[in-house]
């Protein structure tokens, strides 16, 4: 059975939620990290270069989205357990924002 398509301002609302939670902002330092390192042995090759294109990797513009979601509301930079950030940064960001691309 499909589930039914949530509404983009439903999904948009929670991850503005998440985004406003303490500590998010290691998250998206997580995120960044991730999506910015490229990995390589001895020397750099065009293969090497080539997963930075992949889906899997959050393009500036969610970056920076996420980035203003967490600055709406009093800026928590306390830092949680490994595996809160973990959580958010694994399962939850990229849902919200899968899930974002395919609403209605």
């Amino acid at each position: 059975m499909r589930e039914a398509v949530r509404k983009e301002s439903e999904i948009f609302s929670e991850l503005a939620e998440i985004c406003a939670s303490p500590g998010y902002v290691h998250a998206i330092a997580s995120l960044c990290y991730q999506n910015d390192m490229i990995r390589y042995a001895d020397t750099l090759t065009p293969e090497d270069m080539l997963q930075q294109f992949s889906i899997d990797i959050l393009v500036r513009t969610e970056i920076s989205t996420l980035v203003g979601l967490a600055c709406k509301k009093q800026l928590n930079i306390d830092l949680p357990s490994p595996e809160v950030i973990l959580f958010r940064v694994i399962f939850v960001t990229p849902i919200l924002l899968i899930a974002s691309m395919g609403c209605n």
